[in-house]
């Protein structure tokens, strides 16, 4: 894995939460240079980071917050998504975060994984 921002995503949403998967990232040095290694099942080490899929984030974000439900919107270009809480009667966004370039879903939803825990919504 050489996303660095997908790891950082998924080790602040970790700090914040502290939801467990199965799989983990590692951060390894050697010689100077860092890279991210998975391995599965080793929970023994306490410098872990989950690794974070759509599905799970999906499965353990709130449907809903008040009138808002959680909504994927996809860009008319193609070009990415936006996740968030939508509230459909007064159509109003609540933590709309967009990923736009790298069509990535997943970082969309760390990002708003983050905000809501943040804002103590979670």
């Amino acid at each position: 894995m050489k996303d660095q921002e997908l790891f950082d995503l998924c080790k602040k949403v970790y700090e914040l939460t502290k939801w467990e998967t199965k799989d983990l990232y590692w951060l390894v040095t050697r010689g100077g240079q860092s890279s991210i290694w998975k391995w599965v099942n080793a929970k023994e080490f306490s410098d872990r980071v989950p690794v974070y899929n759509s599905d799970y984030l999906l499965e353990e974000l709130p449907k809903s917050i008040g009138a808002y439900g959680l909504e994927m919107w996809s860009y008319p270009s193609g070009d990415g998504v936006a996740f968030g809480y939508y509230d459909t009667l007064n159509r109003r966004w609540h933590h709309k975060i967009p990923q736009r370039g790298d069509k990535l879903p997943l970082k969309a939803l760390l990002k708003l994984t983050i905000a809501l825990s943040e804002d103590g919504q979670l």
